[in-house]
């Protein structure tokens, strides 16, 4: 699978000096050259398939990650810009 990123969704998650919460990365949303979505984040799928509704599921390829509520609320505004 050939994977490229078109841009980033949202500003940088460094922007403005704001530390990550990982010692090694920091949460992101990209949209890839496809058009679609890829996130980076903490895998929470071991924890959340338990509470996951009746009607979803994740298939043993997927997985469930959380980012953290800011780094979507800051992506927002290009978000709404996509459609």
């Amino acid at each position: 699978m050939n994977i490229i990123v078109k841009r980033r969704i949202g500003p940088d998650p460094h922007e403005g000096g704001r530390q990550s919460s990982s010692s090694s990365g920091c949460p992101d949303i990209l949209e890839l050259d496809s058009g679609d979505f890829a996130i980076i984040g903490q895998d929470i799928t071991a924890a959340a398939i338990p509470a996951l509704p009746a009607s979803a599921g994740c298939a043993a390829e997927e997985r469930v990650i959380r980012i953290p509520r800011e780094i979507l609320l800051r992506a927002k505004g290009d978000i709404a810009r996509l459609a």
